[in-house]
């Protein structure tokens, strides 16, 4: 990690408020660098080599304070575990239904402009597509 990302990182951090330890800053650059949606285990296994102290429940609790403090967001769409999204602005998702891929894609849709419900009030949406990445329908059909 550079000087200048490593203050970035720390500066972001502190801005919400939260104590920008070396744990948090490096989890925060791991969310930064890797837009593929991880759980806590793709994390803590990416960093545990290089931060040998590092925990499953420091990996679990820097998630939520980042989640409480609109870092990140939650996704529950696999049945077997969260994963975390770094990208906090309006949009939906794909997920592969044969490796498990996790793909950002945009919408139109926001709570402003979803007025589907006369007087009901929409907090947020969650909008997401289940279905076969490219990499595994080419694989499918290239047996």
């Amino acid at each position: 990690m550079s000087i200048s990302s490593l203050k970035s990182y720390s500066a972001l951090l502190k801005t919400k408020g939260i104590k920008p330890s070396f744990q948090r800053v490096k989890i925060m650059e791991f969310l930064q660098n890797n837009h593929i949606h991880p759980s806590v285990n793709d994390i803590y296994f990416a960093l545990i080599k290089e931060i040998p102290s590092l925990s499953k429940t420091t990996v679990y609790n820097t998630l939520n304070l980042m989640k409480e403090c609109s870092l990140v967001k939650i996704l529950n769409i696999d049945e077997t575990e969260a994963h975390y999204d770094i990208n906090t602005h309006p949009h939906g998702h794909f997920m592969c239904t044969k490796c498990g891929e996790i793909c950002d894609i945009d919408t139109k849709l926001d709570e402003g402009s979803c007025n589907l419900l006369d007087g009901y009030i929409v907090e947020h949406i969650e909008f997401t597509l289940f279905g076969i990445c490219p990499k595994c329908r080419h694989r499918c059909s290239s047996n």
